[in-house]
């Protein structure tokens, strides 16, 4: 059997461009809200602009202005009752309820550890000097149930001996003087006896002497500083949870926000399957009748006779010129023939916008001549077999 080589009968849709794509000739790709038909094989990465590889087979279009709305369709029947949908979100939360009954006190807990130690407060005015008595340097006050506290002897005790200080670096070497006589140790003099009370003088719980050039010194204040803050006794345990509030009112809903920016439109999909036949033509023209013999000579009148057989029926008619068809038609073609062939051209020479609300389909392949347009709007389709 023979064969015949036809090439590629129909474009290999390949979806949006891609530079990293090897396309070959009849591949289809979609770019920038338009369809390109390879003409050749192309190289990786060649661009849809460049028009010796690529041909513009579909340009788009300009959104239509939206139909009129249609009237009102009949109420349908009631449908099953759908699925129970996701639940809703949370409503707001309701005002808060009146607060419950303060709760029994609890034991008292454990003690807390200790807390910091506050700052010291202002200094309080000063009060009156309370009632005292000396003893030499000793001191003591009189209590406010009228007994006497223990004397205190104001006079610190002697310090402890400081650090010895680091050896001084050695000085020259003095004259030797003359040695001295040693003298008799003095005998021990009696204790002298107990001397006045020093000259003092108060204000409040501070106290100051004067010194022997008759100069005062300064008030020490005989009161100790505020002891620090006691620690922190634990908190008690909780008390009981007072009685929930009734739930507040739902608040109103807020106002809808506004409707956000159309998306841009989507890229356009892949080529649909093929369609059902297309409608068959008119049947053609019937051809003329064949020319009428010449009527012989009227012989005498015989009796009558049987009816005699049927005749063989004649020979059918030449058929008729084939015609033409344009323009819109209702209804389906049926291919009664024994040429089921649909012929059109392999290419585009002008312009053409596929009609509105339809689709186009074609035998390729198709040229679209330089400087032709073809605008197949979006929902439409041209399919090329």
């Amino acid at each position: 059997m023979g064969t015949i080589n036809i090439g590629r009968v129909r474009i290999g849709w390949k979806g949006t461009w891609s530079s990293s794509t090897t396309y070959v000739s009849q591949d289809a790709v979609y770019y920038s809200g338009e369809t390109y038909v390879a003409k050749q094989d192309v190289p990786t990465g060649t661009a849809t602009t460049n028009t010796t590889y690529w041909q513009k087979v579909a340009q788009k279009g300009t959104n239509g202005t939206d139909g009129a709305d249609g009237a009102d369709g009949a109420v349908g029947p009631t449908g099953a009752t759908g699925a129970t949908g996701p639940q809703g979100p949370q409503g707001a939360t309701g005002a808060t309820g009146p607060q419950g009954d303060t709760g029994a006190t609890g034991a008292a807990g454990p003690t807390g550890p200790a807390g910091a130690t506050g700052s010291t407060g202002p200094t309080g005015a000063t009060g009156a000097a309370p009632e005292h008595a000396w003893s030499s340097t000793s001191l003591r006050f009189k209590n406010p149930n009228g007994t006497w506290g223990s004397y205190t002897d104001l006079v610190g005790a002697t310090g402890a001996t400081g650090a010895t200080g680091p050896t001084g670096s050695q000085g020259p070497q003095g004259n030797t003087g003359p040695t001295g006589a040693t003298g008799s140790q003095g005998a021990t003099g009696a204790t002298g006896s107990t001397g006045p009370s020093p000259e003092h003088g108060w204000s409040g719980y501070s106290l100051r002497f004067k010194n022997p050039n008759g100069s005062w010194g300064s008030y020490v204040n005989l009161r100790g500083a505020t002891g620090a803050t006691g620690p922190q006794g634990s908190t008690g345990p909780q008390g009981a949870t007072g009685n929930t509030g009734a739930t507040g009112g739902t608040g109103p809903q807020g106002i809808q926000g506004p409707t956000g920016d159309e998306g841009p439109t989507g890229p356009q999909g892949a080529t649909g399957p093929q369609g059902a036949q297309g409608p068959q033509g008119n049947t053609g023209n019937t051809g003329p009748a064949g020319p009428t013999g010449s009527q012989g000579a009227t012989g005498n009148t015989g009796a009558t006779g049987p009816q005699g057989p049927t005749g063989s029926q004649g020979a059918t008619g030449p058929t008729g010129p084939a015609g033409t068809f344009s323009g819109s038609f209702n209804g389906v073609i049926t291919q009664t023939s024994g040429k089921p062939f649909w012929e059109n051209r392999q290419y585009v020479s002008s312009n053409h916008t596929i009609t509105s609300g339809y689709n186009a389909m074609s035998a390729g392949p198709i040229t679209v001549n330089s400087g032709v347009t073809v605008t197949v709007n979006n929902g439409q389709a041209w399919t090329i077999v």
